[in-house]
Parts: C-alpha cells; sequence; structure tokens
C-alpha cells in the first residue's frame, strides 16, 4: 500500500477544512478532517 500526496494541488478548501477542523475538535480533528478533505479531492492517493 502506497500513499501519494499531490502537492501542487493543494487549494484552498483542504487549508479551510484543516482551520475549521482545528477551531472544532484541536490538532487530531483537524488532521483528520485535512485528510478527509485531501482524499475526497483526490490529493492525497492510497494505491
Amino acid at each position: 500500500m502506497s500513499i501519494t500526496m499531490k502537492w501542487g494541488q493543494l487549494t484552498l478548501g483542504s487549508v479551510l477544512a484543516f482551520a475549521v477542523g482545528w477551531f472544532l475538535f484541536g490538532l487530531l480533528g483537524a488532521i483528520a478532517l485535512a485528510v478527509v478533505v485531501c482524499l475526497v479531492m483526490g490529493i492525497l492517493v492510497v494505491k
């Protein structure tokens, strides 16, 4: 299983997801929410 991050495709959506997650859930929630958004947007690819 490999995980690939497309750094060039990071957008405001993933940054906003991190900020909202931080505000609502703290650091762990921010990371989890940002990972989910990156997976949905195709920025983070798990093969």
